[in-house]
């Protein structure tokens, strides 16, 4: 999954910088120094252009390092904008996106499946039995619960293929870059496995599970808004709660067929 940017920054890129700064500045800086020597080591020069050459030399000094100081000032401000618009867009908790970062990526990667020809998936996550552990054990072990949701999250997927997003609450979102509805529905699967064994070590009286709906995008086909697909993701989730399958396929949409020939839709264990 994707990391949030930090503010601080690597050693080697500070270097960097600073290397292209020397290498910008420095000519400009040592050109007025070296021909204020040039001119106080020749014989019969006059003392006021000696003067007015010493000046000019200091003067592009302190510019110099006038310039640097910006130059820095810049650079700690950029790096605070981006630490500022990573913390906007992550939860502070899992250090997973939430809700605004998911619309703000979620358009990308459906431009990005349809150039690649691929599918896409989304699973609509809600945590089993989440409001009782807070009522019983108190909200520092139900944050517990949730911290231990996306460590299985973070198992259960590809890196740099997956993201999971913390929508609010227990109730995240994952999605699943190429993947076709037998694909995600291993993945599903695969977390709430995970999902048990993280949790498992919380020492809760109660079972932990999870309920999970999953609707595919075709690329090629009738593009569907990004909200009615995640409703029907969101719907295929409450289906999957009140029968206690745990995972539930969606429907394709109402205006086409959101399935390759073959593809089942229903109960996930319906799929090979």
């Amino acid at each position: 999954m994707r990391s949030p940017p930090t503010v601080t920054e690597p050693r080697l890129r500070q270097l960097l910088h600073e290397a292209g700064f020397v290498l910008l500045y420095g000519p400009v800086t040592l050109a007025p120094v070296l021909l204020m020597i040039l001119l106080l080591g020749l014989d019969g020069a006059d003392p006021r252009e000696r003067q007015a050459m010493l000046v000019g030399g200091l003067s592009s000094l302190i510019t110099a390092f006038l310039v640097y100081r910006l130059f820095q000032r810049g650079r700690l401000e950029s790096r605070l904008r981006e630490a500022l618009a990573a913390q906007a867009t992550t939860d502070v908790l899992t250090g997973l996106g939430n809700r605004r970062r998911l619309y703000e990526e979620i358009d990308r990667e459906l431009a990005r499946a349809a150039r690649g020809a691929q599918p896409v998936s989304v699973l609509l996550v809600d945590l089993d039995g989440f409001k009782q552990v807070n009522d019983r054990y108190g909200h520092a072990r139900g944050d517990e619960v949730i911290v231990a949701f996306a460590r299985a999250a973070r198992r259960a997927t590809r890196s740099g293929q997956d993201t999971t997003y913390r929508m609010g609450g227990d109730e995240f979102t994952l999605v699943l870059s190429g993947a076709a509805a037998e694909h995600a529905a291993l993945v599903a699967r695969r977390l709430r496995t995970a999902y048990r064994e993280e949790a498992a070590g919380l020492g809760l009286d109660a079972p932990v599970a999870c309920s999970i709906g999953i609707a595919c995008q075709w690329p090629g086909r009738s593009p569907e808004p990004v909200d009615d697909w995640l409703r029907r993701a969101d719907a295929a989730m409450y289906v999957a709660k009140r029968s206690r399958s745990g995972v539930e396929l969606a429907p394709a949409p109402p205006d086409g067929d959101d399935r390759r020939p073959g593809e089942a839709t229903g109960p996930a264990d319906a799929l090979p």
